[in-house]
């Protein structure tokens, strides 16, 4: 994914949490900084280059409520930048499931 990810939602009945499960590219230099924020909270959160991780984040959303989730990444890869891929996308991490748990 690239460096910004939003994600809208209306649970259909009462979330305690949502789990986002998480990876980052194993070419960055360094942890990746995420930052993650949902109705009005923001929590950090850093993924290790070429490690899955899963994240609770705390939720109290009740049904029929509107919710954005937002992740920002502080850094981004290109595959490009080695020469030898012509993808000039800038990858940050891949989200690879979210779950809201009840």
């Amino acid at each position: 994914m690239a460096r910004e990810f939003t994600l809208r939602f209306a649970p259909t009945r009462r979330v305690k949490r949502i789990e986002l499960d998480l990876w980052a590219p194993e070419q960055l230099h360094g942890s990746q900084h995420l930052s993650i924020a949902i109705d009005g909270k923001t929590y950090e959160h850093f993924l290790q280059p070429g490690r899955r991780t899963r994240t609770p984040i705390k939720l109290d959303a009740k049904a029929d409520t509107s919710h954005e989730l937002r992740i920002v990444a502080a850094q981004a890869w290109r595959p490009s930048s080695d020469g030898k891929s012509g993808d000039q996308r800038e990858l940050a991490f891949k989200l690879i499931a979210a779950e809201l748990v009840h």
